[in-house]
């Protein structure tokens, strides 16, 4: 009769806590257990269940075992309100990740197509250029090297055509007279300053961004990657524009001016000489500069 009545009174204890659970009132498990002994030691007699020891060890454990999943603060765990919710933060990177990636791809895309677009358009022979490369060194008799002067001369015909005049007011020919391997030092660092703004370019738009590149910043660059790329590829093209403007500009001035005047202009837009202005280093060097760094970033 006890035992029944010690069920009973079990049972009342777990409906009040189920009514607390409800008023989200906090109830641990060792002040349930605490109560159920009370409850215990005043309907049990220790003759009955073998000592109050064992009634611990045994009934009391077996009832309080559940009292954790009954007795748990806030709704029940079924309750769709109360379901644990997914982390909302990595399908948010991978969104903006996404939306950052197809700027970056439309931007890639359109540059590319500029660029590719002027140099199949360009063609030197249909101009009748002579620029007389091979005199200034044979490197730059390779199609492709030529092909990056004319994209640093903005493919403009007339900027062309003052390039040819300029180098052909130096005295290319190579011998041992010290004073005509000025010249030819002049026209050298001439060309590769400008050579440098088309080939960096070249490299820029088909190796640093290229498909496969674009797939892997896709697949292994974060959201503050994908815009510093974005934002990096901007501003190659805005100092693309300003270098070709410049060197446009340079050229067009050196070749109106007189032998002596246009050395000496040479020397200082090349940088060489005391106090140069450096005008076409400048540039030339910052596209350099901003390869490079595209370059670090799509690693």
């Amino acid at each position: 009769m006890k035992r029944f009545s010690m069920g009973f009174y079990v049972l009342c204890f777990l409906s009040a806590m189920s009514c607390r659970q409800d008023d989200l009132v906090a109830f641990n498990q060792s002040e349930a257990a605490g109560q159920l002994r009370s409850i215990i030691r005043t309907y049990l007699v220790p003759s009955e269940v073998k000592g109050e020891a064992e009634v611990q060890n045994s009934e009391l454990k077996r009832i309080v075992k559940d009292i954790p999943r009954v007795l748990e603060k806030g709704p029940k765990s079924d309750d769709p309100k109360n379901l644990p919710k997914k982390d909302p933060e990595k399908p948010v990177e991978e969104s903006v990740v996404e939306e950052n990636y197809i700027k970056l791809s439309g931007s890639v895309a359109r540059h590319r197509s500029d660029f590719v677009s002027e140099r199949i358009q360009f063609d030197p022979n249909h101009h009748s250029l002579h620029v007389p490369f091979k005199d200034v060194d044979l490197r730059f008799t390779s199609l492709d090297q030529q092909s990056d002067i004319y994209d640093a001369l903005g493919h403009d015909v007339e900027v062309i055509r003052s390039l040819e005049v300029l180098l052909k007011k130096l005295d290319l020919q190579k011998d041992s007279d010290s004073s005509r391997n000025v010249d030819v030092k002049l026209a050298n660092n001439l060309l590769m300053l400008v050579w440098q703004v088309g080939h960096y370019t070249r490299r820029f738009m088909d190796t640093y961004l290229s498909t496969s590149n674009l797939e892997r910043i896709k697949a292994g660059k974060s959201v503050g990657d994908v815009i510093a790329i974005n934002a990096l590829l901007e501003r190659f093209v805005i100092e693309k524009d300003r270098a070709v403007k410049t060197i446009q500009d340079q050229i067009t001035l050196l070749a109106s001016k007189d032998k002596e005047d246009m050395l000496e202009g040479l020397r200082r837009t090349v940088g060489l000489g005391d106090n140069a202005s450096k005008e076409i280093q400048s540039v030339s060097y910052l596209i350099v500069d901003l390869g490079d760094q595209m370059k670090k970033l799509v690693q």
